[in-house]
């Protein structure tokens, strides 16, 4: 079968409508591994967790999974022991029509928060979904997990182990409360590559850390957010292991693959009009570096600035000099695109020239701080603040 996305080997995808969504639209989908894979997850560090957060962090301590079932148009999130008891239903009745245990389903939930999850409705299509997996259908899934994206997130790299292809294919959603933790996110990250489930969860910490958390829309992090990674082993490659060749181009496709997801994220900003970079060099340490990125990127008046296509000097010093790192207020210079604004912080040229002005025009921009105390740099990913994003959130649940 010719698919138009080349998914990992062995992992079938459904997705129909069950009336979750006013819009009608897709809303509850799954993902089947024809084996039982390995399985690694990250989840939301907010205290205040939904109810399929709790199911598959369970679910997921074994090491291992077979299916994955996600819904849309509602979180299942402050819903109490109901909430859970819901949850539970799903594991278990995708796995009765699956023919698995429950234990090897994970259960993912996006939409609004506090409304009770119609089970019901899920239970009725369930049968159709479970029956009609292919290994084409992996793009209706990446569409039926959407909530206020305006467009589908899917990744995919090829490698080659050996004499044997190995493919890793990924699936992510959010647009807005997003600031990743471990926004309302999904990542689903699939490989036919065998790697036991405990190095596995060392390289999704590792690739989250620098990808998915580097990430930020609104600075709010999910009640939802989830990456899961899982690896089958069908395509018959050696087996991944620790401090070898192979680990490292895994690592990198892997990499990769998360990379592209987390850009698709920044870029389908709720509102946005903009992708920005923002990157921090010549810092103390990494984590210096991250945290003058992530103050800029995280400040709504920068943000809006960069909607209204202002150089504006004085919002971006502000911002950084409000991050948690070695900082000689003296010594920052400013890039935009590799534009120089800003000199040893001081305004540097003419911030409302055409160059300038050119640049901010862009539909992506990148913002280099440099803070001349060392040789750390870091990158975070985000987007502008438009009128839509109030827009969007002050009708998000009417």
């Amino acid at each position: 079968m010719s698919c138009s996305y080349k998914s990992a080997k062995g992992f079938l995808f459904s997705a129909t409508k069950a009336g979750l969504k006013k819009s009608g639209n897709l809303d509850l989908a799954l993902i089947f591994s024809k084996s039982k894979a390995s399985a690694a997850a990250v989840f939301t560090k907010n205290a205040v967790k939904a109810a399929p957060i709790y199911i598959s962090m369970e679910n997921v301590k074994n090491g291992h999974c077979q299916a994955v079932i996600v819904n849309s148009g509602n979180a299942n999130a402050a819903t109490g022991e109901p909430g859970l008891e819901d949850a539970q239903k799903m594991a278990f009745y995708a796995a009765q029509c699956l023919n698995l245990d429950a234990s090897d389903v994970v259960v993912a939930s996006t939409g609004v928060i506090g409304e009770r999850l119609n089970i019901q409705k899920i239970k009725d299509v369930l049968p159709n979904l479970c029956h009609s997996v292919e290994e084409c259908k992996i793009d209706e899934f990446s569409r039926a997990i959407m909530t206020t994206d305006t467009f589908p997130k899917l990744a995919q790299r090829t490698i080659m182990l050996g004499e044997k292809e190995v493919i890793i294919s990924g699936v992510a959603k959010g647009s807005g409360m997003i600031m990743p933790n471990m926004a309302t996110m999904l990542g689903f990250i699939m490989t036919d590559a065998e790697v036991d489930h405990r190095y596995l969860n060392v390289i999704l910490k590792e690739r989250v850390s620098a990808t998915f958390n580097r990430v930020t829309v609104d600075g709010d992090t999910s009640t939802n957010d989830m990456v899961l990674l899982m690896a089958n082993g069908e395509s018959g490659a050696k087996k991944v292991l620790p401090d070898t060749h192979e680990a490292e181009l895994f690592c990198n496709a892997l990499h990769e693959v998360m990379y592209d997801l987390s850009v698709m994220l920044a870029k389908d900003g709720e509102g946005a009009t903009k992708l920005i970079k923002v990157i921090t060099k010549g810092a103390k340490s990494e984590s210096d570096a991250e945290n003058v990125s992530r103050a800029v990127a995280n400040s709504p008046l920068v943000k809006t600035a960069f909607f209204g296509e202002d150089a504006n000097v004085g919002r971006l010093m502000m911002a950084l000099g409000n991050a948690d790192a070695k900082i000689y207020p003296n010594e920052i210079d400013i890039y935009i695109n590799d534009i120089l604004i800003v000199k040893s912080s001081l305004v540097a040229g003419d911030v409302r020239g055409e160059n300038v002005t050119n640049a901010l025009k862009g539909k992506e921009i990148s913002v280099t701080v440099d803070l001349n105390v060392g040789q750390a740099m870091a990158e975070i990913l985000t987007c502008d603040f438009s009128y839509d994003y109030v827009k969007i959130n002050s009708e998000y649940t009417t």
